[in-house]
């Protein structure tokens, strides 16, 4: 993955700067979202590798798909048809996703949001969603996005990670670090 992030970052920085000047940061952020589930899907990667396929055939694919969920002015449809038919032709629209990702950061960067993500053993409530929010607004000092995962693996509690900054408080954890001390 940190390949794909340094191939991906350029691409990131120059769309950013491009949505920022043009005031369509969020739309981009809507644009890049389904640009990400496109190609994070089986089908699409063995799809991009097809001996044969013609970019632009990849690029109308990818318009298509972009303007069936999300409302473009014709400015921005123009510039994601470049966008993608440039990385069609360089052979780089599997880094979608890091192009994603990188973007995504920047915005909350700019926006002074941290990007949280939460991966609990079960789902939250909504009240304990709420708390957890309110708890890491205060810890960050700053507002935060959340992205609720389960993984029913750490068998109780949750994994909070906040760029480089972890919180692991789950059972799984706590077992292992037992079992550690009982070794040594």
């Amino acid at each position: 993955m940190s390949q794909q992030i340094a191939i991906a970052r350029p691409y990131a920085k120059a769309l950013f700067a491009l949505a920022d000047e043009s005031g369509r940061l969020n739309c981009w952020k809507d644009i890049l979202c389904v640009l990400k589930v496109i190609a994070d899907d089986e089908q699409f990667a063995l799809l991009i590798h097809r001996p044969g396929l013609q970019s632009e055939q990849l690029v109308s694919f990818v318009v298509a798909c972009v303007t069936a969920c999300v409302t473009l002015a014709d400015e921005d449809r123009s510039r994601l048809s470049h966008f993608a038919s440039m990385l069609a032709k360089k052979k780089r629209l599997s880094v979608l996703p890091a192009i994603e990702k990188l973007y995504v950061q920047q915005l909350a960067l700019q926006e002074n949001v941290m990007n949280v993500t939460v991966t609990s053993a079960c789902q939250l409530h909504d009240d304990e969603q709420l708390r957890l929010q309110d708890a890491l607004k205060q810890r960050f000092q700053s507002d935060v996005s959340i992205e609720f995962t389960e993984d029913s693996d750490l068998i109780g509690g949750a994994v909070i990670r906040a760029g480089t900054w972890v919180m692991d408080g789950s059972i799984k954890q706590k077992l292992n670090k037992l079992k550690d001390s009982m070794r040594g």
